[in-house]
């Protein structure tokens, strides 16, 4: 995994335990799968419910789904120039960009 993959999911997962209780943290949750794609119905939602579910109101999303502030293939960009928090990025896509 990704070293900017994993300090994300990281700091999210420190956010929850360590953050202050009256505050909020706004993530932005960017990616290019449409609606109803698999991507967004089986690992997107659920995973956004679960987050809230477990830290309540500490936690906030901005959702930018269909490739509305990214495209697929700039999603990992994205989460380099610090555009998108957290952004499910295909290993494949991961594979062709590394090898251009």
């Amino acid at each position: 995994m990704n070293k900017k993959i994993k300090l994300t999911l990281a700091t999210i997962g420190g956010g929850l335990i360590f953050g202050a209780a009256s505050a909020t943290t706004t993530f932005n949750l960017v990616h290019g799968s449409p609606a109803n794609h698999v991507i967004t119905k089986e690992f997107v939602m659920p995973w956004m419910t679960c987050v809230q579910k477990i830290a309540g109101d500490k936690v906030a999303f901005k959702y930018f789904p269909s490739g509305q502030l990214a495209t697929l293939k700039e999603l990992l960009p994205a989460l380099q120039k610090g555009v998108a928090d957290v952004a499910p990025v295909p290993v494949g896509l991961l594979q062709r960009q590394a090898s251009t």
